[in-house]
């Protein structure tokens, strides 16, 4: 198989289960946005920040493909079976720990970081604690999916997403309107219907891991595995941690003092763009897990770094056309609300500006992970993200910042990452050529002497 053809059938199904969800997703901001545009404020603001716990906590899975995608390659199964068990118990320990946490400080954030009346900060609460009671669940579909992914057989996670995803959306359409004689329950019924999806996701990928026979689920926990993986998981997190959670705290509370149709306008465009996201999500997961399977060849992923990185830019730049020359539809599809159309609208051009920089400032970021320089991203998350964050809520509480400001700030701080990502890449490309070289200077020495 063709360099070309190896990475699109491992990122394809991928991505297809990642696009599945975002069209659903889509429909699901449809279904709220019909309902009131409080609800559809709360669900925009919950849901993106879920979206950022979910994907932090998910690194126990990405610490999983790293460790263990080449023991799979070289048949070690009984290695690998340590370091999945192993792996599961933390992710599990830790998804309890959030749903305490959710239960004892989740109305409090709401109702003064996030500066929401009382009834609007109780119904995001309510909707933050039945979500958080899905993240056990997604837990163990994360370490599935991470199995099937470092074996090279996505497909799965393509068929569980359709599955899993027309549930979430019909229990969605009947709880929140109220239909078919059950109790209309507004933001509510979205929780409930995600939950209800999560479960239908958990049981295909549960039947797909058993049919296996190679890797079992036992109560096993590797003190020396543990260690291993909570240091890389705990570096990986703290990345997302400070990249997503932290940063976008910060940029959430900003656009959330702004109003409620600022909220839903960040809402509407990044349902939209979401379908360039999953790609470059999609793309770098395949990219690391070739990374660590080809650690040895430098340049064989070199051809895929810019595989990834062409087919992305190529695939975004199709995509963003397709909303600019589209106008309204995609917006009205989402909303019926014209002062959301039309504010989303007129921030199409800039908005996709951004998810370019955010998607190749991703992908750089798992090939970085993919090479083993989880501490050198570690640092520079650490300083870049916070910092920005920091800036940009503390530069609003003096100037009043436009959406769009907002915007190219966060396009700015995505820029930072991205620049500061390729000069480590520059580096050690640079690194390595100079130690080439002096083994090629030291063998002719010796030829010679």
């Amino acid at each position: 198989m063709s360099s070309l053809g190896r990475f699109h059938s491992l990122s394809i199904p991928i991505y297809i289960s990642y696009l599945v969800g975002v069209a659903f997703t889509f429909a699901d901001n449809a279904i709220i946005g019909r309902y009131n545009i409080e609800s559809y404020a709360v669900v925009t603001i919950v849901d993106t920040i879920m979206y950022y716990i979910i994907g932090s906590i998910s690194t126990f899975s990405l610490a999983l493909t790293m460790q263990g995608a080449k023991d799979l390659e070289n048949k070690l199964y009984e290695q690998y079976e340590k370091l999945f068990n192993t792996s599961l118990a933390i992710g599990v320990a830790i998804s309890l720990l959030f749903i305490v946490f959710s239960i004892f400080f989740g109305e409090y954030i709401f109702r003064h970081f996030f500066s929401m009346s009382e009834d609007v900060a109780k119904i995001a609460y309510q909707f933050f604690v039945l979500l958080s009671l899905g993240v056990p669940i997604n837990i163990f579909i994360f370490a599935f999916s991470s199995y099937f992914k470092s074996v090279e057989k996505p497909k799965i996670l393509a068929y569980s997403s359709i599955i899993s995803s027309l549930v979430n959306v019909s229990v969605n359409y009947v709880l929140v309107f109220g239909e078919l004689g059950f109790p209309k329950l507004g933001a509510i019924g979205i929780a409930i219907g995600t939950l209800a999806g999560l479960s239908i996701s958990l049981a295909i990928y549960s039947y797909g891991f058993f049919r296996q026979k190679d890797i079992r689920i036992r109560p096993v926990f590797d003190r020396t595995v543990s260690r291993t993986v909570i240091k890389l998981f705990s570096n990986l997190f703290v990345q997302d941690l400070f990249e997503f959670t932290v940063f976008y705290f910060f940029i959430l509370a900003v656009i959330s003092e702004s109003g409620v149709v600022n909220s839903a306008t960040y809402g509407v465009l990044t349902t939209i763009f979401m379908v360039t996201m999953m790609l470059s999500y999609a793309y770098g997961s395949a990219l690391l897990i070739i990374t660590k399977k080809e650690v040895d060849n430098r340049d064989k992923i070199a051809k895929y770094v810019k595989i990834s990185l062409v087919s992305f830019v190529i695939a975004w730049l199709i995509y963003s056309l397709i909303i600019w020359l589209s106008g309204d539809l995609f917006p009205s599809v989402i909303t019926n609300k014209s002062l959301v159309i039309l504010n989303s609208m007129s921030h199409v051009a800039i908005f996709a500006v951004s998810q370019l920089i955010i998607g190749l400032a991703t992908i750089a970021r798992y090939l970085l992970n993919g090479r083993g320089f989880e501490s050198y991203v570690l640092k520079v998350c650490c300083t870049v993200c916070p910092a920005s964050g920091i800036l940009i809520y503390a530069g609003n509480a003096v100037f009043n910042f436009k959406f769009e400001t907002v915007i190219g700030l966060v396009s700015a701080t995505y820029m930072l990452l991205a620049l500061s990502y390729c000069v480590k890449v520059c580096l050690e490309s640079n690194k390595r050529d100079d130690l080439l070289q002096q083994d090629c200077y030291t063998n002719e020495k010796s030829g010679i002497g």
